[in-house]
């Protein structure tokens, strides 16, 4: 019994030991280009949805975007559409500096071959906060 408790327990350390973090196998799989398929945004005053928008098709090649383990590239039919962002991973979370602001994008679903995104844009007015969620359905390519 007490070497069979000691085999499992060396087993166990072993494999515990060789897991990879999950940022870290998270910003591996993102590595890539993703073709953006789909939209969908959704718009809410004081945490109420008051719109949200039947889903936007991307046609192929659209909206490209590309993770390259350092930076994030976006391309519109093969063109560069912007200057590449520094990005980092933590956990389900992409994080970038937008216009010396750190923006925040969610990670909802990621395999292999499909990647869905979200990002919120939240804002206060005369009392009332307004936010517009987009999240993006991407395929890789």
């Amino acid at each position: 019994m007490k070497k069979t408790l000691i085999a499992f327990l060396i087993a166990a350390t072993a494999l515990v030991g060789c897991k990879k973090d999950k940022s870290e196998a998270t910003a591996d799989k993102l590595i890539g280009k993703w073709m953006a398929t789909t939209e969908v945004e959704t718009e809410y005053e004081n945490g109420k949805i008051t719109h949200k928008d039947d889903p936007f098709s991307y046609s192929a090649d659209e909206w490209v975007v590309e993770f390259t383990g350092t930076q994030i590239k976006q391309y519109e039919f093969g063109k560069a559409i912007e200057e590449p962002y520094s990005y980092s991973v933590s956990g389900d979370k992409i994080i970038y500096t937008e216009d010396n602001k750190p923006k925040t994008i969610i990670i909802k679903t990621q395999t292999d071959t499909n990647l869905v995104l979200s990002y919120e844009e939240t804002e206060t007015l005369n009392g009332i906060t307004y936010k517009e969620v987009n999240e993006v359905t991407f395929v890789k390519k």
